[in-house]
């Protein structure tokens, strides 16, 4: 007997995402009116010292890695939490708290983390009381790395700087003798038959530090890396920082 004719069933269409309520499009809305606001205040802050010209390429790796993750975010289950609004609150309030104070005084360094400090946690609070923390803990990355885009707190810097004066003053003062020039070390100068040749602040690698290990740990996070290869990496950052300005520092110290 001739068989029916099988008719294709056409497979049943996806059912679209559920749109998101309307509170959280106006909080992410005003989160987008917080960062054009908070990249006034740093902007200013890139463009005022040379070391910092291109940290503007910090967000802007932060947004590359959340545009890459976004496929595995959209996998992932969404478990909204209210304990969200816990960072969401508080850290909105000391944002605000902290426009006022700059407005006040102006972008002095501790309002300039202050700012992206609390900004960056009422985001990660919206994105827990939005998302859960299933998506939200594939971001903690990206925000946390826009730190990398700050100057060196004031706090920091002068230690920062005296060790990595000290370390390549150290060096230079070693490799010299062993070229044949006779080398006294008096602090951060060292002492010449032809002259005195000083380690400034700008010869000790200050200037590049953040920015390479910046991308040391861009590198470990793309790579996978384990906490021995992550630790390793960081440490060899620092001591290629320390070697190539003692090589600088030997040669001109020989020309």
């Amino acid at each position: 007997m001739p068989q029916p004719p099988i008719t294709p069933v056409a497979p049943a269409p996806t059912p679209a995402p559920p749109a998101p309520p309307p509170a959280f499009v106006a909080a992410w809305l005003l989160v987008a009116a917080g960062a054009v606001l908070l990249g006034t205040v740093l902007v200013p802050v890139w463009a005022s010292r040379p070391e910092l010209a291109d940290r503007f390429l910090i967000p802007s790796a932060s947004v590359w890695l959340v545009w890459r993750a976004w496929p595995a975010l959209a996998r992932t289950r969404s478990s909204p939490t209210t304990l969200g609004f816990l960072l969401l609150v508080p850290a909105a309030a000391l944002f605000a708290l902290g426009w006022y104070l700059k407005a006040r005084v102006g972008p002095r360094p501790m309002l300039v983390w202050w700012l992206t400090g609390t900004f960056l946690v009422s985001v990660f609070g919206l994105t827990l009381a939005h998302w859960g923390w299933g998506r939200s803990r594939k971001l903690l990355f990206p925000l946390a790395f826009c730190l990398f885009a700050l100057p060196v707190p004031g706090r920091l810097q002068p230690p920062l700087t005296g060790a990595l004066q000290e370390w390549t003053t150290r060096g230079s003062a070693a490799v010299l003798p062993r070229l044949g020039i006779t080398t006294v070390r008096q602090g951060y100068v060292l002492r010449l038959p032809r002259g005195d040749l000083g380690v400034a602040e700008a010869c000790s690698g200050v200037r590049s530090v953040t920015a390479l290990i910046a991308i040391a740990v861009l590198v470990a996070h793309l790579r996978r890396f384990g906490i021995v290869r992550y630790a390793a990496l960081l440490v060899a950052t620092v001591g290629i920082v320390i070697v190539s300005n003692t090589v600088r520092i030997v040669v001109t110290g020989v020309l």
